[in-house]
């Protein structure tokens, strides 16, 4: 294991990292279809150089920086730019609407705010310069500008943190660097990390258990934390099988949802009694063997998966066991954003699933008389921004009150019952914990999820009252029956209401918002109800299929009809399909395969496309890996060294210019070429190509081949597919397609493509496809053009002397293009080049 974190500000914390890791991948993304991977080393460059623009911009240590923004790269070197000028940074979740933000610019007056085109309103009407954070690589300084030293010390503020809490208004909670660099040790105590992790951040940075337990902590022993682009559950699976991720950082919820679609798979291919015989058999096996046992589980999940940390709500005991039977070891820890925010937390290999861990090295805690927990430790906060009331009622004498009930047994496992304050103090003295009563609801068929309050109406006693969010609302009183039979005499629910929305009230960390719960109720039985927690609908069609359409076909959203096609009527080419079917994903969720999207189809069919979409997983093409391996590279070199080359040199005088240009290049690469051979020699340019890259080079390169003409049928697609060739697709799934490259590159492996679409057989160049510069741009690779030129046909093209003819292959300087730049203009960029060539 790596020795604990040696520094002690969270600027020396990525300097260390930097030096430690070096070129180790510490963070990971695929925005598009190919994965871009930051190291230790460029991260903190990174960071270095934000720090420096911050600065540039008359920012100064202490001076406030607000950031608005999804989880990223760039948040992370934000994040450590701050830490590393001495800007106290002040996040806030994506999702927090506008007052929300008002309020806490208002209270902390940030000197800048980073805010995203995915910050609602992109952060206009909060009095406060902003700076988009997709644009923030295109305005940092030279690495050699280097940063203005400042003097940081341990106890100095490093952020503060306003949280949507489930009741109260929010308050600003202020931590030092001491505080977050001591839980940190702490968890790493706890759960040890290591190179060898990989990490899917699914929940906000803008919460301390996703930047201590899912940032912080990895970071600090070399392990690569992945960020997500869609939260939509078959995405998730995805992202974790391709990134091959080994551990998750999670709230109970989104286990249960990871949970819901491995059942909801295993019931749409008509599995689910085999999948329970599986949980069944499970009960009376060891650990490793439960793995096996669930072998085509952990496939789809990626074979890695073994490890689940959950914090931030109560999680079931149920919920813990059916992981641990498929093979997941799941730790969970408590404690809260004033205290780092690790108070307690399970071990690897030690853990009790009714309780929350025993305290982390370094923190001390008790039950005070009335059940509090209290903590006491270098993690604990200094305080509420400008609220000296609300610090004392919480921190008194270095101990901070959690208002949390809960007991330590004798192995000092920490055993919560509930909030203090939700506690019901019933009219003959008993102490009603509404947990243990929404645990037995939940057990219940048709309970979604249950809120228990104690209700004082009129002077009466209080009763214990439950809200139910229902799958059938007609079974509710059957849902109250069947718990009540299993609870206490003194635990028994006296009244019911079923809720009236899709889904009860919550803060960012989907805890209930209890208040806007009892709000709701006051008001009804007051005659005035109160609408909460419905959705907002969309503005004028906002969010909605037709407004999507009608942003990218440039038209008023009212007139797009359903019976109009997306080809002919909306004039939508393949590349705007594209761009539509990817926003369909990330603006609604929705995953939609292109091959069921043609020009032909109408809104109405793409509509109903979206709906199955919803219920569906996504269907993947199978990537075929067997012909990158070593069996299939030798017998590639075999076939082209031993058949392929010396043919073309009977019939052809091959002459390279360029390859020079070549020797620097030491990443993989994406070639463009001409389609310009003669009449009969159709599908020769890519040995011709291969003929004149460098060895080094064309051991590690695939061809592109259109779907159809080169893969059917059987025997010929095995042939491409031995020679390194991979499918294509012009009009059908061209992201399949895209993704496939993406892949590849990914890989290490450089790719040829054709631009032109179709070959010209000794005529002019065609126009390049748009989609050039689209893999080109979002590919973050470089463009080696190519043109290939026949000075003299061979006896191949039918004229027989001299029945050897000649072809040039010239090899351009790679291009590479900066952020920002268009597709379009990538596309004519690559065909000049080509152009000029020759």
């Amino acid at each position: 294991m790596v020795e604990l974190v040696g520094a002690d500000t969270l600027g020396g914390f990525i300097a260390e990292a930097g030096e430690r890791f070096g070129s180790l991948p510490a963070l990971a993304i695929k925005p598009g279809f190919r994965t871009r991977l930051v190291s230790y080393r460029q991260l903190h460059e990174t960071a270095l150089r934000v720090g420096r623009l911050l600065q540039e911009r008359g920012i100064r240590q202490g001076d406030r920086v607000l950031l608005w923004a999804p989880n990223s790269p760039e948040w992370v070197a934000v994040y450590f730019g701050c830490h590393l000028a001495g800007i106290t940074l002040v996040p806030l979740d994506v999702r927090s609407n506008l007052d929300f933000a008002a309020g806490v610019v208002a209270a902390t007056q940030p000197k800048l705010a980073i805010v995203s085109r995915f910050t609602p309103g992109a952060g206009e009407g909060i009095q406060v310069p902003t700076l988009a954070i997709e644009a923030l690589e295109g305005l940092l300084p030279e690495k050699d500008e280097l940063l203005e030293r400042v003097e940081i010390v341990p106890d100095d503020l490093c952020e503060i943190m306003f949280t949507s809490g489930t009741t109260g208004r929010p308050k600003g909670v202020m931590l030092s660097h001491r505080n977050v660099i001591s839980n940190v040790r702490g968890a790493r105590a706890k759960v040890p990390p290591s190179p060898h992790i990989r990490l899917l951040s699914l929940l906000p940075l803008s919460h301390m258990l996703e930047q201590t337990c899912g940032l912080l902590t990895p970071l600090s022993g070399g392990a690569r934390v992945v960020y997500p682009t869609s939260r939509q559950p078959a995405m998730l699976f995805r992202a974790i099988a391709e990134h091959q991720i080994s551990m998750l950082v999670v709230v109970p919820q989104a286990m249960q949802l990871l949970l819901n679609g491995i059942e909801r798979e295993a019931r749409r291919q008509g599995k689910a009694a085999s999948l329970q015989r599986l949980f069944d058999l499970a009960q009376h096996a060891p650990f490793p063997l439960r793995r096996i046992l669930f072998r085509s589980v952990h496939a789809k999940l990626g074979g890695h998966l073994d490890t689940i940390i959950s914090g931030g709500a109560h999680l079931d005991p149920e919920l813990i066991r059916r992981w641990e039977l498929m093979g997941v070891a799941v730790l969970q820890g408590y404690g809260a954003t004033e205290t780092a925010p690790i108070i307690t937390a399970d071990s690897v290999g030690h853990h009790k699933p009714d309780g929350v861990g025993q305290p982390i090295p370094g923190v001390d805690v008790r039950i005070a008389p009335d059940g509090e927990v209290l903590a006491h430790g270098p993690n604990v906060f200094q305080g509420y921004w400008q609220e000296p009331a609300a610090t004392a009622a919480v921190l008194q004498d270095g101990w901070y009150h959690t208002g949390d009930v809960g007991e330590l047994d004798a192995d000092g496992y920490l055993h919560l019952k509930g909030r203090k304050k939700d506690l019901i103090v019933l009219s003959d003295g008993m102490n009603v914990y509404p947990e243990d009563l929404e645990r037995e609801l939940i057990r219940e068929l048709g309970v979604a999820d249950a809120v228990v309050v104690g209700l004082e109406r009129d002077g009466a006693p209080v009763r214990v009252h439950a809200v139910l969010l229902m799958r059938e609302p007609e079974s509710a009183e059957a849902a109250v029956r069947g718990a009540n039979a299993r609870l206490a005499s003194y635990q028994q629910i006296t009244g019911w209401t079923v809720w009236p929305h899709e889904d009860f009230p919550r803060t960012h960390t989907l805890k209930v918002k209890k208040t806007e719960v009892v709000d709701f109720l006051r008001d009804r039985d007051r005659g005035t109800p109160t609408p909460v927690a419905a959705p907002a609908p969309a503005a004028a069609g906002e969010g909605s299929l037709q407004h999507l359409i009608a942003e990218l076909a440039s038209m008023p959203a009212g007139e797009v009809r359903a019976d109009q096609t997306l080809g002919n009527d909306l004039n939508l080419d393949s590349l705007t399909r594209v761009e539509l079917l990817s926003t369909i994903e990330s603006e609604l969720g929705v995953y939609v395969d292109e091959a069921q999207v043609s020009p032909a189809t109408t809104v109405a069919e793409l509509e109903r496309l979206v709906e199955a979409g919803r219920q569906a997983g996504r269907q993947e093409a199978p990537f075929v890996s067997w012909p990158l391996g070593l069996p299939a590279a030798i017998g590639r070199e075999l076939f082209i060294q031993g058949l392929v080359f010396p043919l073309y040199h009977a019939f052809w005088r091959v002459r390279v210019v360029g390859q020079e240009r070549l020797a620097d290049l030491n990443e993989p690469v994406m070639i463009a070429s001409n389609h310009n051979f003669g009449a009969g020699t159709i599908g020769l340019e890519p040995a011709a190509i291969g003929m004149a890259l460098p060895r080094r080079l064309r051991l590690r390169v695939c061809m592109a081949g259109e779907e159809h003409a080169v893969f059917d049928p059987r025997f010929k697609g095995f042939m491409a597919r031995l020679c390194n060739v991979f499918p294509l697709s012009k009009e059908g799934n061209v992201r399949g397609s895209l993704e496939y490259i993406g892949r590849l590159l990914d890989l290490g492996w450089s790719i040829v493509i054709f631009p032109e679409g179709k070959l010209t057989a000794g005529g002019p160049m065609q126009p390049f496809m748009g989609g050039t510069g689209l893999m080109a741009v979002e590919g973050h690779t470089p463009v080696v053009p190519v043109k290939i030129t026949v000075e003299r046909d061979s006896a191949l093209q039918g004229h027989w002397w001299p029945p050897r003819g000649a072809f040039t292959v010239e090899l351009g300087e790679p291009i590479r293009f900066e952020p920002g730049t268009t597709y379009a203009e990538a596309t004519q960029r690559i065909e000049a080049a080509v152009r000029a060539l020759g």
